[in-house]
Parts: C-alpha cells; sequence; structure tokens
C-alpha cells in the first residue's frame, strides 16, 4: 500500500481512512462570530492505481502493541473521491479564554 507524505506535515488522517497529509491551523476569532471559507481557486491533479494505506490509531505513548492500520469500509467501500471536502473548519473551542477554530 502507498503512504504519502509531503515534508513538514507529520500529521495523521482519522484513523481508518486514508493517511493523506494535511496541515492546520489555530485562528482566533471574535467571540460569538461564526466561521465560513469561500475557495477562489483550486487545481487537482489524478493518480491511477494507487492503494492508499489506512491512517493508523495513534497509540498512547504507553502502549508498546504494534499499531492497527484498519480500514474504515465507510470510505474505502465508496467509489468517490475523498476527502469529500478540502477544506474543515472544526468546532469553536476556548484558548486561554479566545475563541479559535482549526482550519
Amino acid at each position: 500500500m502507498t503512504n504519502v507524505s509531503i515534508p513538514g506535515m507529520i500529521l495523521p488522517n482519522d484513523a481508518g481512512a486514508p493517511n493523506l497529509p494535511s496541515e492546520g491551523r489555530f485562528i482566533a476569532i471574535p467571540q460569538g462570530a461564526n466561521v465560513s471559507v469561500k475557495i477562489l481557486s483550486y487545481s487537482t491533479e489524478t493518480y491511477k492505481n494507487i492503494d492508499l494505506a489506512p491512517a493508523p490509531k495513534i497509540p498512547f505513548d504507553a502502549d508498546d502493541a504494534p499499531l492497527d492500520y484498519s480500514f474504515n469500509e465507510k470510505i474505502y467501500g465508496k467509489n468517490a473521491f475523498f476527502p469529500e471536502n478540502i477544506v474543515k473548519i472544526s468546532n469553536k473551542k476556548q484558548i486561554r479564554g479566545v475563541e479559535a477554530v482549526i482550519l
């Protein structure tokens, strides 16, 4: 199976989903504000005949068991692009008294 990597992007995907690299940023927002994203432009490149490895479940520090690379059949069983949306916005979080989202 293929594991895709990009220098500087070290966070794995959700356990069982294709292990594609991603990047996240905390963004402080005004109290009570709503967050949305408008994509102005993007491009795609298609690669064929690649079996993407699933992301493992991140183990606890004291866990010496081998990594579990289980497939999420809801994702791998579909003939569809993944991820469906190229941008995710987390729920609002409080960081030291400031509202923020992860983009």
